[in-house]
């Protein structure tokens, strides 16, 4: 997630791998997560992923704009990230504040 910690996005992980992180293990073909994505962001992070990774600028925007989500996909692994906009509910907020780095895996394909 190094564009998002490049770009100074708040961001945290979810779903079947931070459940992984803090209890049973369980098989995952994606990583969710939550981060505070805003307009001015949008071409920076479509930059810093680069051409290894599929993203679309125009669905990160409808993203933003209906606080829905959007996919990164690494092109050589098919690797998605679901990436959800965070609101500005309290426990969202929180979460983003509450989010530790950890190093899950040095096989995520860099950026770029």
């Amino acid at each position: 997630m190094r564009p998002f910690v490049a770009l100074g996005i708040a961001y945290a992980v979810g779903g079947s791998l931070a459940s992984s992180l803090h209890g049973i293990p369980r098989s995952t073909d994606d990583v969710d997560l939550v981060a505070a994505i805003e307009r001015p962001h949008v071409d920076r992070l479509v930059a810093a992923w680069g051409s290894a990774y599929y993203t679309d600028a125009g669905m990160m925007h409808d993203a933003i704009a209906e606080r829905s989500s959007f996919n990164i996909i690494h092109l050589g692994r098919m690797l998605k990230i679901d990436v959800f906009i965070a609101g500005d509910d309290p426990l969202v907020i929180e979460e983003l504040c509450r989010a530790q780095p950890r190093q899950v895996a040095d096989s995520l394909p860099p950026p770029g």
